[in-house]
């Protein structure tokens, strides 16, 4: 049992130099999602005593003190942190007919690992549009959520959850493409208006990226794959699809305190 849970550890500690050193996707195996990870060891010393008249153990002292927000490590994009508890329990063991007790320490652990997107990938990302993007997301209380349990490309966006998800392999452009679906969101739904089908139907043919057959696939798509692009290639977009860039611009200068209110009740 001792063995395999250093076998476990050992193979949780080499995944996380592997993630620091090559930046990649690390093996999903070891850093799921809130895994949690609890360790106990015990030390015991003998004390002189009276004979007591039976046998019993006695619980001394008993201290709880919270793990929070240690850093475990940092790929770039992704930061892996923990939380938990250190528990420390004092006991003193009495044998019948024996003149000494045994004062055992019993220390466990809990570790609770979480994967988060690193605040310095939070800031690039938000820098690239308006400070009222991030005013909508912080407000609104969404948030990031890191699958570390599949190796597949696999992003989503959730306005039920408040959340974008994404992956170990997660890049820049995948970041900006899920909060394209969220500025469409807090824009009043900006994707799906008939104003936007219309410039969808008329520009999409001559949108151009790596990913075309995706993002022109629905309007939704073509929203958020152009709110991309306005970041991150707006030359490109602008000269390509100029109505589209024009809507794009429009629509993340909706997101006022006004309509983040107007979200907000939305969300209830």
């Amino acid at each position: 049992m001792k063995n395999s849970k250093c076998h476990s550890i050992l193979s949780l500690l080499l995944t996380f130099c592997l993630v620091i050193s090559c930046g990649t996707a690390a093996s999903a195996a070891d850093v799921s999602n809130h895994k949690t990870v609890t360790t106990s060891k015990t030390t015991s010393q003998k004390l002189s005593c009276a004979k007591p008249a039976r046998s019993y153990t006695a619980i001394v002292s008993t201290k709880t003190t919270k793990i929070s927000g240690v850093d475990f490590f940092d790929s770039g994009l992704i930061r892996g942190k923990y939380t938990g508890q250190k528990k420390i329990q004092v006991s003193d063991i009495y044998t019948k007919n024996q003149a000494t007790k045994k004062r055992r320490t019993k220390t466990t652990i809990t570790k609770n690992y979480v994967m988060t997107l690193a605040p310095s990938a939070q800031t690039r990302l938000f820098s690239l549009y308006d400070p009222q993007v991030k005013k909508a997301w912080t407000e609104l209380g969404f948030d990031f959520f890191v699958d570390a349990n599949s190796d597949r490309v696999n992003f989503r966006y959730s306005t039920k959850e408040k959340l974008i998800q994404v992956t170990m392999s997660v890049a820049l452009p995948h970041l900006c493409l899920m909060l394209g679906h969220f500025i469409s969101f807090a824009a009043g739904n900006a994707a799906l208006t008939k104003a936007f089908k219309d410039i969808y139907d008329s520009e999409k043919a001559s949108y151009q990226s790596d990913d075309r057959a995706f993002s022109v696939y629905n309007p939704s798509n073509f929203f958020a794959a152009s709110a991309r692009d306005y970041a991150l290639h707006p030359d490109r977009l602008k000269k390509n699809c100029p109505k589209t860039y024009a809507y794009i611009r429009q629509s993340i200068g909706k997101i006022n305190d006004t309509q983040i209110a107007l979200c907000r009740r939305m969300l209830k």
